[in-house]
């Protein structure tokens, strides 16, 4: 107990520093705290205007970017019209100028194609001599036609064809919002991942556009074209020796009827004379 009373006035002294190193620190904390507390409130805005209120702005961000994602669908909406519409428009043109005349100077005839971007369309051919110009419409349909083509025609044709309108920014304009960022996304799994989501969706878009083209390649319209022409040559084939048997039988026909007016008139004449006799 005396030494207790002895070594009090350490306890006390140390305790008191003890205290007072505590009672430093809480000023401390609360310089700190009240000085967190104030850009706290600058950021959030507090005690100010709404507009500088941050709830406020991100409220309003967040109805600007809803608005925006609106209008972008609308764009994006009518864009695609615009570009159903654009290939359904004249967009291929080929014009070849020839003379099919020896006694005529200058290329003053020519074979112009108009097609749009499906390969429908007309190919025109203007022809010049000494009598007059003519020009002769042929309706085209995937690039081929029903009616047989001169030579000057088929090369306007192919040459519209060569002539495809390719839009620049298609990839732009239909673009996908995409998610937001997340850490997974990192992981070299997940980015295989996507290249081959990538990969598939660039199949899926390059097959909606051989679908939007009538799933025909050029090999296949090729094939179509020389069978139109085929099939052309033989009707013409046909046309001409319905004509000629037509003309075989006039000509029999006209035989015949010229021939028994004078066997009639002879078996006239000789009947005349065996009664006479």
């Amino acid at each position: 107990m005396e030494m207790l009373q002895d070594y009090i006035i350490y306890i006390l002294l140390a305790l008191g520093i003890a205290v007072l190193v505590l009672f430093i620190l809480c000023i401390i904390l609360f310089l700190k705290l009240n000085k967190q507390k104030k850009k706290y409130d600058f950021f959030m805005g507090a005690n100010r205007r709404p507009s500088h209120n941050l709830e406020m702005k991100i409220e309003k961000y967040y109805e600007t970017s809803k608005s925006i994602e609106e209008k972008y669908g609308k764009l994006l909406d009518m864009v695609t019209d615009m570009d159903k519409t654009m290939r359904s428009n004249i967009q291929k043109v080929g014009l070849i100028r020839y003379n099919p005349f020896d006694e005529m100077g200058g290329n003053l005839c020519f074979a112009l194609a108009l097609l749009d971007g499906e390969d429908n369309g007309i190919v025109l051919n203007g022809i010049h001599s000494r009598t007059g110009s003519f020009t002769y419409a042929k309706p085209i349909q995937m690039g081929v036609s029903i009616y047989m083509l001169s030579e000057e025609e088929i090369k306007a044709v192919e040459m519209a064809k060569e002539r495809a309108y390719h839009p620049e920014h298609e990839k732009v304009v239909k673009v996908k919002f995409k998610p937001t960022f997340r850490r997974k996304d990192k992981d070299p799994i997940m980015e295989e991942q996507m290249h081959l989501e990538a990969k598939v969706e660039e199949e899926e878009t390059k097959k909606e556009y051989n679908a939007e083209l009538g799933d025909v390649t050029l090999a296949e319209k090729e094939q179509i074209f020389q069978e139109e022409m085929i099939a052309s040559q033989i009707a013409q084939v046909e046309v001409l020796n319905e004509e000629t048997e037509v003309a075989e039988k006039d000509l029999v026909e006209g035989n015949i009827f010229q021939e028994v007016p004078v066997f009639t008139e002879k078996q006239v004449e000789n009947q005349e004379q065996e009664e006479k006799e």
